[in-house]
């Protein structure tokens, strides 16, 4: 074969071959094509399946939130009713539990008159009463113990008396042989409570004390000798101060003895407090400091000893005595001491002059609006005691005159009453822009002064009163009308 041939052979076999090719290309793109359109059909019906259900999913978790905020409204409504409830039912009960006490009460004064006697035989029968009846209870058969008996008195006093008789002769009344019992007619709920005290009464029986019962269920008790029960608490509420080991019974010591002692006269108990007590000279040390510092002066031991037992006899009232004991204690409140108890919120100003520090030494002595009260104070008792008597703190805040000043007792008693009279005006108006008065001091003595009188009278001592006062009375006499309305 020649060589051109071969060649034309060649060519023609390619041709086949890419032919070939060709079409096997075509037919793996088009199997490619279908499988492409297969798989996204399956996707979009897959795809549609799963949106389905995630929209049913979501709507049902809609409607479930729906339903949980609805029943959340719902506990929250139902809440605030259980408390309101909650609230009237509180309520209802303080309520209840008053309507009880007072129906109570009610049934127990519809039955002071009443006593009960126990042991009475069922055929007596009552005198001329108010009103007699067994107790509401079967009839017991023959042999048993008789019902009690219950009758009204017409008069309370009556009734009292018979039951204090009784209580006098517990154990040995008896009639025909019988014995009998008379009390109280209580309500049940008060018996209820004083049966709670049965225990406790035993023991204090036992322990040689006289306990009681007062209405409706409190308990007295009298110690032996006819000693009150108050002398008990004091003594307790110190060892309970005092004593680290209290309530139970510390190391022996020597004051055994004296506590243990059978009769306690009038003052004891204050002697061995202050005995005992080791901190009641550093008080009242600490209290003179803050007056030395306050008004810039010494205050000698002797006079400060004096200033202190006159808390007690610069009037024969309590109350004086009392407001005495608080100026010399320094137990007011002044604008400085509220000043440090609430820091920053608090006008440290004087409400009469608006100085500060408005401490008590400028309430009682040193504010400008009071020099006018004072120095007309101080005229005035210069001119009673016929002495001259030079304005001074001692005596404005104290009631004691300065140790270089020598008076007798009843002008010292004459200062210390009308300076206390003084300190009261200041204090009624202790928050006011406005000083006292010399006219409103005076009106005051005068009106007070009746006080003195019925001490000296009563001890039989008149004229001693008006030797005392007489001064004061004249003073009083001899002012204007000018004068008297200072």
């Amino acid at each position: 074969m020649s060589k051109s041939g071969k060649n034309v052979k060649k060519s023609t076999e390619c041709e086949a071959s890419a032919a070939c090719n060709n079409t096997c290309v075509a037919s793996i793109a088009s199997l490619l094509e279908d499988h492409r359109a297969s798989i996204s059909a399956d996707f979009k019906t897959t795809f549609a399946a799963l949106e389905a259900k995630l929209d049913c999913t979501q709507a049902v978790v809609t409607e479930h939130g729906q339903r949980i905020d609805s029943l959340e409204s719902g506990a929250e409504l139902q809440d605030q009713r259980i408390h309101a409830l909650e609230d009237r039912c509180a309520a209802l009960a303080e309520s209840n539990a008053r309507l009880m006490a007072k129906t109570s009460d009610l049934e127990s004064r519809s039955r002071r008159n009443n006593i009960r006697i126990i042991g009475l035989p069922e055929s007596i029968e009552a005198p001329e009463l108010d009103r007699a009846h067994r107790a509401l209870t079967a009839k017991p058969q023959p042999g048993s113990r008789p019902r009690p008996v219950i009758i009204r008195l017409h008069r309370y006093q009556i009734k009292e008396m018979i039951v204090r008789e009784a209580r006098k002769r517990r154990g040995d009344l008896q009639y025909r042989g019988s014995p009998v019992h008379i009390y109280e007619d209580y309500t049940p709920e008060v018996l209820e409570q004083r049966a709670k005290y049965r225990d406790v009464m035993s023991t204090l029986y036992n322990r040689g004390l006289k306990p009681s019962l007062l209405f409706p269920a409190r308990l007295q008790i009298t110690l032996p000798n006819g000693s009150d029960f108050l002398r008990y608490f004091q003594l307790r509420d110190f060892a309970r101060t005092h004593s680290p080991q209290f309530p139970q019974i510390p190391p022996p010591s020597g004051i055994d003895l004296i506590i243990k002692a059978e009769t306690l006269s009038k003052g004891h108990i204050s002697y061995f407090y202050n005995l005992l007590s080791p901190s009641s000279d550093s008080v009242v040390n600490k209290i003179r400091t803050s007056w030395e510092n306050e008004l810039q002066i010494s205050l000698s031991e002797d006079f400060w000893e004096k200033a202190l037992r006159a808390v007690n006899s610069s009037s024969s009232c309590a109350r004086f005595s009392l407001i005495q004991f608080k100026v010399v204690h320094r137990i007011h409140f002044s604008k400085a001491r509220l000043a440090k108890i609430y820091p920053g919120g608090q006008d440290e100003g004087c409400n009469r002059c608006s100085q500060t520090p408005c401490d008590l030494t400028h309430m009682f002595w040193s504010c400008p609006k009071l020099l006018n009260f004072w120095q007309l104070y101080f005229d005035a008792i210069s001119k009673i005691l016929s002495l001259r008597i030079c304005p001074s703190p001692h005596i404005a805040i104290f009631g004691r005159p300065p140790d270089g000043l020598k008076l007798t007792t009843i002008q010292t008693n004459v200062i210390a009453f009308t300076s206390l009279i003084a300190r009261r005006k200041i204090l009624t108006l202790w928050k006011s822009p406005l000083p006292p008065s010399f006219k409103a001091w005076l009106c005051d003595a005068l009106f007070f002064l009746k006080l003195e009188k019925i001490k000296f009278t009563l001890r039989g001592s008149t004229d001693t009163f008006y030797s005392h006062w007489k001064p004061l009375i004249n003073y009083v006499n001899q002012l204007s009308v000018r004068e008297m309305s200072l």
